[in-house]
């Protein structure tokens, strides 16, 4: 896409790029040309050699365009939208005219009727450009010096009486992914016949919706979708067209979940003055935060009746609204397109769920940490969970989500990883990863990092490896010689940094692929952020961004760097903007015992995780460790009740079989649910064990799109099983 930067960058407000129509155009054509004459054969391509293969989306400014054509070649085939409004148009179509080629096409958007783009092979809509690749096929593989058999595109079935184009607009995007996937597009040269032929029907619908507001009717328009994408795979996995390395692996694409949320954070952002347009812009958001939807995503009645005092916002309110669900539909479609992953949008959340969240306000951080309190953390989290889960889960996808062995991808600023699923959080039961919605920007940069650099972690990634040590504290120190050590025996380097130019040259001289950061955090209730203690000097996220401290991997071993309600700048964001992939970042305050033993582990787990091929990915891989935390610290709070040398050798096994078990998916609740009552019987003492302890597992999340982040030697083995013969 080409088209003038957005200026006016609002961390609640998409680009103004993606206010444009062709989001939908790009849904319905394929991400590579041989999808048109199998898809099904293209996904099987990708199971077999473990790739991702995202939609090839960038967004290019005029004045970087004649590079990007000059380093392209024209030996690609390209379909360029061009933003007719941009201020250098005139230099623009002459770059794209200079460089022409036969394998490029132009879609013009913003364009005034009558006006005449200027542009050789323009093409106006998704069926116009995929006759135009069908038709002229033999000219574009002998450009591309490829030999192939001729493609004959399936029947298309687009039309909405044969695989039913849902009325609902979320759904509506991952049909579009499920028919991607099967090769079925449309070769109409007139591809807007969707919308006019369910203009009825989408009336209808909307009626419907509201008369049955407290239902999930709408959210079956989805899962309908969701089941064709994944009865492709669990089709080719029962038939052994594909094969797994071991049984509890999943061949299932990550489930993508879009669980939008009106961060109450936000209202920090600006003082509205009602005589200023822009400023009008911020009351209106403001007045936004309470917008919430209802089970069946209609407008909840109370945020209704508030707008009744300001009645000329409400247009300017619907606006905004209506362009994140736009742009967050868009982004996830895109961030869907690298496993060919089904996308869920869930209810827009809201004011509702301040109340459970507030608890976890960073002014409160110090009462969450006092002992007689932290205890009671299980059932506060939990209150959360269940309020998210009675407001935007069905039933229907409660079973799904309970049953098929997957990995999870969630776009919200909301602890995801705590809904509750009838008792279980999510993060047990789960690998969930994160991506926040604010500021939203960052969505599309997560999308657009993850698809220009592809990182595999190494089998020597200890040695790659580096521990930061931030305090000289004696609750820190007393572990630091036993990771030191561990550090000469496997590999990794450890350093003491007590300040930012420390940092700096300790990364610079390592040039680590993983940091771990072992250090205090906090959060600045001044400029809502986050930061790490480097000895008595604040790490924040402009000295990180300054300074590029990064690496694909991070671990934050420090209380607070990621705080649910009452920060909106989290330190991992300055990570992601220095070039990282993936950053454990943490919710709440963490024990530093608990936290380095929780580390350590991970440290020694690795040797094992990068040579063998137990883990598929580094999400795969953090999640189990995480999980098993809380079943370490369960098994070692009764282990200090045992005396004999034998008791403890029985705690041992059970515990390392109930580690070995939980990397099985479908053990995960089982486990969970009987827990309590071995921990009773290994203890000799009728007590609730579980509810003494902090669920510190809980107080981690992984942001960014670690399930992309793979093992190398895992990769090497599926590519290998699933060598054609």
């Amino acid at each position: 896409m080409i088209t003038d930067p957005d200026l006016s960058v609002i961390p609640f407000i998409p680009p103004q790029e993606f206010n444009a129509p062709f989001l939908d155009f790009i849904k319905q054509v394929p991400k590579d040309i041989l999808q048109l004459d199998s898809g099904l054969g293209y996904h099987e391509l990708a199971l077999r050699n473990d790739l991702d293969n995202p939609t090839r989306f960038h967004v290019i400014y005029p004045h970087n365009l004649n590079t990007l054509l000059k380093s392209r070649g024209r030996d690609q085939i390209t379909l360029f939208l061009v933003d007719m409004k941009t201020q250098a148009l005139s230099q623009v179509i002459d770059d794209l005219t200079h460089f022409n080629s036969p394998l490029h096409y132009y879609l013009p958007f913003n364009i005034d009727k009558g006006e005449i783009p200027g542009l050789p092979n323009v093409i106006q809509s998704p069926g116009e450009f995929l006759h135009s690749l069908v038709l002229n096929q033999e000219q574009i593989f002998e450009l591309l010096g490829i030999k192939t058999k001729p493609i004959m595109p399936q029947t298309p079935l687009f039309d909405k009486d044969a695989l039913g184009f849902p009325p609902f607009v979320p759904a509506q995007t991952t049909y579009f992914i499920a028919n991607q996937l099967l090769g079925n597009f449309s070769y109409d040269d007139d591809s807007a016949h969707i919308a006019r032929n369910d203009e009825e029907s989408l009336i209808e619908h909307s009626k419907g919706s509201l008369m049955n507001a407290d239902t999930f009717e709408r959210q079956q328009l989805i899962i309908r979708e969701v089941e064709k994408i994944d009865s492709i795979t669990l089709t080719g996995e029962d038939e052994k067209i594909v094969k797994k390395l071991h049984p509890t692996n999943t061949l299932l694409s990550p489930l993508v979940v879009l669980a939008p949320f009106q961060n109450p954070d936000l209202k920090h952002f600006g003082k509205a003055k009602k005589d200023n347009k822009e400023d009008l812009l911020f009351v209106a958001f403001q007045k936004a935060l309470n917008f919430e939807q209802t089970r069946n995503y209609t407008n909840n009645l109370k945020f209704s009746e508030d707008l009744k005092e300001h009645r000329e916002l409400v247009p300017l309110i619907g606006q905004l609204t209506t362009m994140k669900s736009r742009y967050m539909d868009f982004v996830g479609f895109l961030h869907s397109s690298f496993r060919n992953s089904p996308l869920i949008r869930l209810p827009f959340q809201g004011r509702s769920l301040y109340k459970e969240l507030s608890v976890f306000r960073t002014d409160a951080m110090h009462l969450i940490t006092q002992p007689a309190n932290g205890k009671n953390i299980n059932k506060t989290i939990a209150r959360f969970g269940q309020a998210l889960a009675s407001r935007t889960i069905s039933p229907e996808l409660k079973i799904g989500l309970k049953a098929l062995n997957r990995q999870i991808v969630s776009m919200s600023d909301m602890p995801f990883e705590w809904l509750d699923l009838d008792g279980i959080p999510l993060a047990f039961s789960h690998d969930v990863c994160r991506m926040p919605e604010t500021p939203i920007h960052g969505l599309m940069a997560t999308f657009a990092r993850n698809e220009q650099f592809a990182y595999t972690v190494p089998e020597d990634i200890l040695s790659k490896t580096l521990v930061i040590f931030g305090s000289e504290e004696n609750a820190f120190r007393i572990w630091q010689p036993l990771v030191i050590a561990m550090g000469v025996e496997m590999g990794f380097q450890c350093k003491v940094c007590l300040n930012a130019s420390q940092a700096v040259m300790a990364i610079k001289e390592n040039k680590p692929d993983f940091i771990i950061f072992d250090c205090h955090g906090g959060f600045d209730e001044r400029t809502n952020s986050s930061y790490l203690m480097l000895g008595k000097e604040k790490l924040t996220g402009d000295l990180i961004v300054q300074h590029q401290l990064s690496a694909p991997l991070i671990f934050l071993s420090a209380c607070n760097t990621a705080p649910t309600y009452g920060t909106i700048h989290p330190v991992a964001n300055a990570f992601f903007e220095a070039g990282c992939l993936s950053v454990t970042s943490t919710y709440l305050p963490i024990n530093i015992k608990t936290s380095t033993i929780l580390y350590i582990r991970l440290l020694r787990n690795l040797r094992m995780a990068a040579t063998i091929a137990l883990h598929h990915n580094w999400l795969g891989f953090v999640a189990h460790t995480v999980r098993t935390s809380a079943i370490a610290e369960a098994f070692n709070f009764v282990r200090s009740t045992k005396k004999t040398e034998a008791e403890q050798q029985e705690i041992d096994a059970i515990q390392a079989r109930t580690h070995t078990l939980l990397m099985s998916f479908h053990h995960r609740r089982q486990i969970y649910e009987e827990l309590e009552h071995n921990l009773k019987k290994l203890s000799g003492k009728d007590q609730h064990i579980m509810s003494k302890l902090v669920p510190e597992y809980l107080f981690y999340t992984n942001l960014g799109r670690s399930d992309l982040v793979k093992f190398e030697v895992f990769t090497r083995n599926l590519k290998a099983l699933n060598a054609f013969d």
